[in-house]
């Protein structure tokens, strides 16, 4: 899905190949055979047309409209997530002191206790992103018009392996 501001016309161009090349082939066709052919059976009034046209209308609106929601929905959940991280953040930094700890806690280790539940919540939120990037079956990735998308977008998660982004926030044994 394509979230940016706007499309350049090579984009547009490019993804819409394959339906261009097709609507022309099932223009051109009917027009040759009754044009040259001269097969004037073929044509057809414009009303059913129009109301055909109607019903494409409606439902690409609805469809449009669905995306768009889920699209939003995505971000609230998104914002939420980061919301809640910083507050988080803010109570480990509050919440967890020296005056807490039994035994008499010094700074240094205050802060290595901050610092290690912080990079352990960061270390979750990485696990999330690449659970969230893996392909599912209702992708269609192995579609050659799908699988074409990968030389204009590179997604690190596919590339990349989650031990190398959790290397160094959390312990090997972790």
């Amino acid at each position: 899905m394509h979230a940016g501001r706007r499309f350049t016309l090579r984009e547009v161009l490019y993804w819409t190949r394959r339906d261009i090349y097709f609507f022309l082939f099932l223009a051109i066709v009917p027009t040759i055979l009754c044009e040259v052919v001269g097969l004037k059976w073929l044509v057809l009034p414009w009303v059913p047309i129009a109301l055909a046209d109607t019903a494409v209308a409606f439902i690409t609106g609805f469809r449009n409209n669905a995306s768009y929601d889920r699209l939003w929905e995505a971000r609230q959940i998104y914002g939420a997530i980061v919301n809640s991280s910083r507050a988080w953040g803010i109570m480990v930094i509050d919440f967890v002191t020296a005056r807490d700890a039994s035994g008499g806690i010094d700074r240094a280790e205050l802060a290595r206790a901050h610092s290690r539940l912080i990079h352990r919540h960061i270390a979750l939120l990485h696990a999330l992103r690449f659970q969230l990037r893996q392909p599912r079956d209702w992708e269609h990735l192995i579609k050659v018009y799908n699988r074409e998308y990968s030389k204009w977008y590179t997604i690190d998660e596919r590339s990349s392996k989650p031990e190398d982004a959790l290397r160094g926030l959390i312990s090997a044994e972790e």
